[in-house]
């Protein structure tokens, strides 16, 4: 992404450069962090960050895991089934906004800290309440608990990197997602097809409740990291808590060097930055003098004033263009991303009552058909009480997962050279040919071949996208773009599994179709986001 692409007009702070002039707060921060070179405490900060979006992609995925597990004790239909996905998607919509102002206001790390306590906690539950009920609500506020991680993560990636090595990390992360794609098949392989029956009325707990409880855990667990993890310098400089910036710089200089704090201001002032007098100065103050606490009113206000300048003119264009573009990608990503597990679990079973016959996936899609009608009728229970999931399932999932390593590992490797605009052109472009595809294939292992191809490239738009934010919106208001934009995500994530869910047993064409035009529309979206083509002539410092 061109940093000359973007107007960056952060807030600013006056700062005795010899003259009372108004400096680019952002600018000179992100100066100061580049002084602070990169080493430990950057390689640190993304696992954590690495972590976090991987455990994002656990807790997204293994829903589609526990769908077919769960029918038989929540007798569920197809709709029930669907209302699980749509309720989480809920809490996740409901949650961004919260998140992105709290992130906003109180800060990037307490913001993934409390989400992930909680969203483990909510989690934690759903794998022992025994009532349908119950289940929904918990994973109503899993979602909303979740939806403090996938944006603020980003953010805070970003705003703790030199300029030199932002663009490729944030990248990385992509990788992160891929290996959550890749852990939730594998853990449920190991343990959902485990027999065992634990019923002690109303209480009962069967395997796939114990995977609930296993992928709950990584979230504690990262919990309880983030506990020892310092601030977003910028987001410190924006705040205007001058002293505590100064100490997370000299933290961050000599963590990485293993040199004392009072080189790295020799080198500041080297530097000839105009913040090195202010940092200097409040280094040595106690961070505990700076009034931070807010009233409500102020809160409110503060949420209200960075909303609104979202949509003045100077970053309207390019919000509207993102927040639409995010919507109708997720919209399609998270549709079938939630019920490929679900359509794998009918194809194994249609092949094999039907051996020799070949099925769209649409004929495919009317397997929980029943009636005098003509359409596909299979001898079994309603709820699937005789039946397991298929292994068919799980390594078809797995090799989803597998299917998004190699543009991992690309999009990385060649970013600077390319920027990420072209990426979104071409991955959404090739996601609507593939969609369309669906219509002509007549096996489960085309179906496979499709959906892997599918989920290899939205997955990465996904990334990209919020890769595209950090750099699109200054500090001020980059986190409540960040959360605006995943408000935008779960509201196209949340109508795109509401329609999958009723139209699926009976409207496969018109489904295929929709997600199609979506992925077009996105295709002319990616032309028109600001961004660069080709290699960066001149690393910017934003």
């Amino acid at each position: 992404m061109g940093e000359k692409d973007v107007e960056m007009k952060p807030s600013s702070i006056q700062i005795s450069t010899g003259a009372s002039n108004e400096i680019d707060l952002e600018q000179y921060v992100q100066l100061a962090i580049n002084e602070t070179g990169f080493g430990k405490f950057n390689l640190k900060v993304m696992v954590l960050c690495s972590l976090v979006y991987l455990n994002t992609a656990l807790s997204i995925c293994s829903i589609g895991f526990i769908l077919p597990s769960a029918a038989c004790d929540f007798q569920m239909s197809t709709i029930e089934k669907g209302n699980i996905n749509i309720t989480f998607l809920i809490g996740m919509t409901c949650g961004c906004y919260f998140w992105g102002c709290y992130a906003g206001i109180k800060g990037r790390i307490r913001t993934l800290t409390i989400s992930l306590f909680l969203q483990g906690t909510f989690e934690f539950f759903c794998g022992i309440v025994p009532h349908y009920g119950f289940f929904l609500l918990f994973k109503f506020l899993s979602g909303f608990s979740l939806s403090g991680q996938s944006g603020t993560l980003f953010v805070y990636l970003g705003e703790c990197q030199p300029t030199k090595y932002k663009e490729i990390l944030l990248s990385w992360l992509e990788m992160a997602w891929t290996l959550g794609l890749i852990a939730a098949p594998v853990i449920g392989w190991l343990i959902i097809p485990l027999k065992f029956d634990f019923n002690t009325e109303p209480f009962v707990f069967h395997s796939w409740n114990l995977f609930v409880l296993i992928c709950s855990l990584p979230s504690l667990k990262i919990g309880f990291w983030t506990l020892y993890f310092i601030e977003s310098p910028k987001f410190l400089a924006e705040s205007m808590q001058m002293s505590e910036l100064a100490v997370v710089l000299g933290k961050i200089y000599s963590e990485n060097t293993g040199n004392p704090v009072e080189k790295y201001f020799e080198i500041l002032a080297k530097s000839e930055n105009p913040l090195h007098k202010t940092l200097k100065m409040n280094n040595y103050k106690n961070s505990n003098e700076e009034s931070r606490g807010k009233s409500l009113r102020t809160i409110v206000y503060s949420m209200y004033t960075q909303t609104i300048s979202l949509f003045k003119p100077l970053h309207i264009r390019r919000s509207l263009n993102v927040f639409i573009l995010v919507c109708c990608i997720t919209a399609s990503y998270y549709t079938l991303m939630l019920w490929f597990p679900e359509l794998f679990q009918r194809f194994a079973k249609y092949e094999i009552m039907y051996p020799e016959e070949s099925a769209s996936v649409c004929k495919i899609s009317k397997i929980n058909q029943f009636g005098s009608n003509k359409t596909l009728i299979l001898e079994r229970d309603i709820y699937d009480c005789e039946n397991s999931i298929h292994d068919n399932v799980f390594s078809h999932t797995l090799l989803l997962g597998l299917a998004c390593v190699p543009l991992s590992i690309i999009l990385p490797l060649t970013v600077k050279y390319t920027g990420y605009k072209i990426y979104l052109i071409i991955c959404t472009f090739l996601c609507t040919i593939v969609t369309i595809g669906f219509f002509f294939i007549r096996s489960s292992t085309q179906n496979l071949i499709l959906s892997c191809i599918f989920e290899a490239l939205t997955s990465i738009c996904m990334s990209i996208i919020f890769c595209m934010i950090v750099d699109l919106f200054p500090t001020n208001l980059r986190m409540m773009a960040a959360a605006l934009a995943a408000f935008c995500a779960r509201l196209g994530s949340f109508a795109g599994n509401w329609i999958f869910g009723y139209l699926i047993d009976n409207y496969c064409l018109p489904l295929i179709l929709i997600v199609a035009a979506q992925l077009f529309l996105c295709s002319i979206l990616s032309f028109l986001t600001p961004g660069r083509f080709g290699q960066t002539k001149a690393m910017g410092n934003t």
